[in-house]
């Protein structure tokens, strides 16, 4: 998998395979080289990368391959631009060498349980609950009432698709400390993690979804900063953890997560999910979001944390508190989730193999 950065939109891509040599072959139009290309390791399926101009800023990026590709690419909204991830269609093992065509295991031998296929495990956590009511609105609607009813919502409907096991951190209206909603996620062998809130804002007209993701390098926007700041207060408030800095093993975590494929994925689920929101409602901001949230901090699971709407808008109150709304931003939710798994399902799971043999 290939990952470029551009600060501003991705326009005119074109992607394809040459032979006699293997390579792969990246056309991207009116765009300026940031900074000089390397590869950080060349061996395996990459053996080498180069670049050049072709008039009218023309950048022509070529990667040298051991083997023969079958690339695809998909561009992805972040903060400050997008993202190009590119696959070459080379199936790799853990050790991210080249998997020789005999060697490649059949789909049903691919599992966490030798010998089977598996669902999709998808953790939804309903924000605050107990002794934390969370953000209340102005006609005193609890944050925790509405996320736990978006959550059962969500719950069912991924349940009754097929390949998907959904869980609940909270089932009912219990206090859940961060630290540990990601030890129950873990426990469960979840695949990904969806965090669901309705928080407030100190602008009472604040209003539509929004989707974020982890960030550890400022938050994008003054609400993502202002509202990861308020969430991660509440277990200090009752004095279930340390916010007072980070272990340097933690710290270290942290930082190998924004570099890895975990945070990656994280903003492609958080995109699909904010695409289908758009659908059904405003938006606050038009892409994923990113802020030091504590609830997503888990290393190697994709997280997002869902703002289905600001409880604090008068408007937004009311619709939240309206049952066919809320089933309404689950429905759009599930779909961000299914559309995002359809692409990017693990590894011996039921969905991975079908779209294996769909392909």
């Amino acid at each position: 998998m290939l990952h470029l950065g551009f600060d501003q939109a991705v326009e005119d891509v074109n992607v394809f395979a040459l032979e006699n040599p293997h390579r792969l072959v990246i056309d991207l139009a009116t765009t300026e080289l940031g900074s000089d290309l390397q590869l950080a390791d060349s061996q395996g399926v990459l053996q080498g990368i180069r670049h050049g101009f072709q008039g009218d800023q023309k950048l022509r990026i070529v990667l040298d391959l051991s083997t023969a590709a079958k690339p695809s690419f998909e561009t992805i909204a972040r903060q400050g631009g997008q993202r190009l991830v590119i696959d070459t269609g080379v199936p790799l093992d853990q050790s991210g060498k080249v998997t020789p065509p005999q060697a490649q295991p059949e789909p049903q031998a691919i599992s966490r349980e030798a010998g089977t296929l598996r669902d999709v495990v998808v953790a939804i956590d309903a924000g605050h609950g107990g002794k934390d009511p969370g953000a209340i609105g102005q006609r005193k609607t609890l944050e925790k009432d509405i996320t736990l009813a978006v959550a059962k919502r969500l719950h069912k409907r991924l349940n009754a698709q097929e390949g998907i096991t959904a869980v609940l951190t909270r089932e009912d209206d219990r206090y859940i400390a961060l630290n540990k909603r990601i030890d129950i996620t873990r426990e469960k062998r979840a695949d990904l993690f969806v965090s669901i809130h309705a928080d407030a804002f100190k602008r009472k007209a604040a209003q539509g979804s929004s989707v974020y993701a982890l960030s550890l390098k400022g938050a994008s926007s003054e609400a993502a900063q202002w509202l990861a700041e308020k969430e991660n207060e509440v277990d200090a408030l009752f004095g279930d953890v340390e916010l007072e800095g980070l272990s340097v093993d933690l710290k270290q975590t942290l930082l190998d997560l924004a570099q890895n494929s975990t945070l990656e994925a994280s903003l492609d689920l958080g995109a699909e999910v904010l695409t289908q929101l758009k659908r059904v409602g405003a938006v606050h901001k038009p892409n994923v979001e990113q802020a030091n949230f504590a609830v997503l901090r888990s290393p190697d699971i994709p997280s997002v944390l869902i703002e289905i709407a600001f409880i604090s808008n008068l408007l937004e109150e009311r619709k939240l508190n309206n049952e066919q709304f809320q089933d309404t931003l689950a429905i759009a939710i599930q779909n961000g989730v299914v559309r995002y798994l359809n692409r990017r399902a693990p590894a011996g799971t039921r969905l991975a193999a079908a779209r294996q043999s769909s392909g």
